[in-house]
């Protein structure tokens, strides 16, 4: 691809018919271009729902109707229904739930995530200690809060499950029920060899 240095002087003159033409198809051409990525964005956030719903509530239902957690197919690949636990702390329950995790043992949990912002030119004062950011430049806002990572939660949520531990309501548990396929041995070692 050529790079156009827009900055320099470039000499003007009436673009031939030739050179017209080529911007005309190379427009039309994007045109066309950015119409069908439309298309495919379009069809591939509607495979993913369609996915969805398949794993996540027909084949579900359909093992459930069988009386099977998990069946082998002929091609040697397996259909196993497996549960996820999720959890969520939204921001009203936040002191409740924290409370929660501190009076139970679960403090190291909870992180402080500090966020301070800072214009053009402000560089060096951005490689600052973070401690001293409101006595070096009380103008920069910075915030300081309590938050428990989504992927750390999940985990959590899950091992307590396992215990038999109750969470409080302030911490949402949802659960999850979806049919994962797991490829026949053949194909997932050919798959490991092809690496």
């Amino acid at each position: 691809m050529t790079e156009i240095d827009y900055g320099a002087d470039v000499a003007l003159t009436a673009p031939t018919e030739e050179r017209l033409a080529r911007v005309v198809e190379l427009a039309r051409h994007q045109q066309v271009l950015e119409r069908e990525l439309k298309e495919l964005e379009a069809a591939f956030e509607a495979k993913k729902k369609e996915l969805e719903v398949v794993a996540k509530k027909e084949l579900v239902v359909a093992m459930t109707e069988a009386g099977l957690l998990e069946y082998a197919l002929l091609d040697g690949s397996r259909v196993a229904v497996k549960t996820q636990r999720y959890g969520a702390i939204n921001e009203a329950n936040r002191p409740t739930a924290h409370a929660w995790l501190v009076e139970n043992g679960h403090e190291a949990l909870i992180k402080h995530v500090i966020a301070a912002s800072f214009g053009r030119g402000e560089d060096e004062l951005a490689r600052r200690v973070l401690a001293a950011v409101r006595e070096l430049a009380p103008q920069v806002p910075v915030t300081d809060q309590e938050r428990v990572h989504p992927q750390t939660l999940n985990a959590f949520v899950r091992e307590m499950a396992e215990r038999d531990v109750v969470l409080p309501p302030e911490i949402n548990v949802m659960i999850e029920t979806e049919a994962v396929i797991t490829p026949p041995k053949k194909a997932r070692s050919r798959s490991r060899d092809a690496l």
